[in-house]
């Protein structure tokens, strides 16, 4: 049985030579490096799932990272601003000179607010 195949260079796109005769065996091989071609883009399509994968849960990393990063700083941004305004340093704290227990009063207060804001985020299931 002849089969004729005329094969074409790849790289310009011209006829290239024929084979005039071509075994059973040459067919096998033709039809084994198409099937090739086959499993090759099957592989690139599952690369592509287990990369899409991977980027995913690199994504659900960084939001559960960045979510806890927000919670710390929704706690202590408004004891900084707090302190902040009133300027507040053991000796220079405003009422530390009338009352002795101010600092205490004021750390106390602050304690007072972070607990509320703890029990918040837990009242809405943010924690």
């Amino acid at each position: 049985m002849a089969l004729t195949f005329n094969s074409v260079d790849p790289r310009t796109g011209e006829p290239g030579p024929s084979f005039q005769e071509a075994t059973p065996d040459d067919v096998r091989a033709a039809v084994a490096a198409a099937a090739g071609v086959h499993r090759s883009g099957a592989l690139r399509d599952r690369g592509a799932v287990i990369q899409d994968e991977l980027r995913n849960r690199i994504s659900e990393d960084m939001n559960r990272t960045m979510y806890v990063l927000t919670v710390v700083a929704s706690v202590l941004l408004p004891l900084s601003f707090v302190t902040g305004l009133l300027g507040i340093n053991v000796d220079g704290m405003p009422g530390a000179k009338d009352a002795p227990t101010a600092f205490w009063i004021v750390a106390g207060g602050l304690a007072v607010v972070a607990a509320f804001q703890l029990w918040l985020f837990r009242r809405f299931r943010w924690l």
